[in-house]
């Protein structure tokens, strides 16, 4: 049992592994001993039993102070006229193949998204995004985040993530890049490695054991099979005209992708977006209450073939995400609540996938508002291209809802103006890239 513990070594402790329980083995088997043999008090056989147990307990305690130390990373606050700065040297022979996409990562929570970031005295234009909106397949992870969300009661966006934007390549110069990071407003959070513990960058692989914890409590270190880019590196805050060096290093990465077939396809950008009313009469009868507005409630959500409509999307040539937009006005009908819209789109071949940063639910009341959902949608992935777009309603919750079916706080809620628009967007993609991290 003792020699067990050290299996543990290789995991991130937490609570689920029941290390107490397994210390305590030794000390119910003694006593079962002792029943079945003397069938009385042996204080011997016990103080034994107890001893072991507490031998346990230790080594447990050392495994996890062990295990501990891969988990060390440091919290860095830049408020007002502060900067993060990370400068990163390339090697000679990296520096001159850049490939065809660079992006700047970081590693922070929602705070960081409206950050200015200057490369090599350069401001990049647009905000930081999670990094799941660059690939199709990264894109899947949201799935993850708006079930946890939804237990959590926090937005998508509230989440740590890596957060990354696209950088001209032709800042990186000779290969020495200067990163510099101040908050547009108010202040940002950006984490960093102490050099003492493990010091991996993957945005492809993470562990959700410690987000029960909070929203900011995601591990973003583990070990990638793909290693990064060797590189010179230094950290650095700047307030006015002081400089302080940082002894542990801010997770702000360099990102270079280069098409692995090697060639460079240029995305086909639509000017004009498509817009698309969607009437009454174009959801199930049961839904339609003959004036133009829609109707959802626990027994319209019975009674109808489908809650929702689809909308056939034309071929956006070579572009490789779209920006998707629905908007309208909801009220309720005598109970104030909540109405879940479902925005939902399907590939060629059958693939479907839900808006990343998609509400829950939108609140309701007794006079009609104005909702817009807005978000971006990668259109070509390994399942093909986006042919369609569904938009669903549900009385409550849509998580809820799909899940567990309604409950006593779902209310009936009306709908009209339903419009969805939908465009190509200029965000690069990097489905069938080479990537490497720096």
């Amino acid at each position: 049992v003792a020699a067990g513990q050290f299996v543990y070594l290789m995991f991130e402790p937490v609570c689920r592994y029941a290390f107490p329980l397994l210390a305590f083995g030794p000390v119910f088997f003694a006593l079962a001993l002792i029943q079945l043999t003397v069938g009385s008090r042996n204080l011997k056989a016990v103080s034994i039993a107890a001893g072991l147990a507490i031998a346990c307990v230790a080594l447990i305690a050392f495994s996890e102070s062990i295990s501990a130390n891969r988990l060390k990373e440091t919290k860095h606050q830049i408020a007002g006229a502060d900067q993060a700065v990370k400068t990163i040297t390339l090697p000679p022979r990296l520096a001159a193949s850049r490939g065809d996409l660079a992006l700047i990562l970081v590693d922070g929570d929602k705070s960081i998204e409206q950050a200015q970031i200057e490369v090599n005295g350069h401001r990049c234009e647009g905000k930081l995004l999670p990094f799941n909106y660059y690939d199709p397949q990264r894109y899947q992870a949201f799935n993850l985040l708006k079930e946890l969300g939804y237990g959590l009661n926090v937005p998508v966006d509230d989440f740590r993530l890596w957060r990354a934007i696209p950088v001209p390549l032709n800042l990186i110069g000779e290969g020495k890049v200067e990163i510099k990071i101040k908050p547009s407003s108010g202040s940002c959070t950006i984490y960093g490695d102490d050099h003492s513990g493990r010091n991996y960058l993957s945005p492809d692989f993470l562990c959700v054991n410690r987000l029960i914890n909070s929203k900011s409590s995601m591990e973003m270190r583990n070990q990638s099979p793909v290693l990064s880019g060797q590189c010179k590196e230094k950290s650095t805050l700047e307030h006015a005209k002081q400089t302080t060096a940082l002894s542990d290093s801010l997770r702000i990465k360099l990102l270079l992708a280069e098409p692995i077939d090697g060639k460079t396809t240029p995305a086909e950008i639509l000017e004009s977006g498509l817009s698309y009313d969607l009437p009454a009469k174009n959801f199930d009868e049961n839904l339609n209450v003959h004036d133009g507005t829609l109707k959802i409630s626990k027994s319209i959500l019975k009674a109808a073939r489908t809650t929702g409509t689809i909308v056939t999307l034309p071929d956006f040539g070579n572009a490789t995400n779209l920006e998707v937009s629905l908007t309208g006005e909801v009220r309720a009908d005598s109970r104030p609540g909540s109405v879940g819209v479902v925005v939902e789109t399907t590939t060629e071949k059958n693939q479907s996938c839900i808006l990343a940063r998609l509400p829950s639910s939108i609140s309701t009341g007794s006079e009609w508002r104005k909702f817009a959902i807005n978000d971006l949608m990668p259109y070509i992935c390994r399942q093909g291209r986006i042919n369609s777009v569904k938009v669903a309603l549900f009385p409550g919750p849509w998580q809820q809802v799909a899940g567990y079916g309604c409950d006593k706080s779902c209310t009936t809620t009306y709908i009209r103006n339903l419009k969805l628009e939908v465009k190509s967007s200029t965000l690069p993609s990097l489905l069938g890239k080479h990537l490497s991290y720096f």
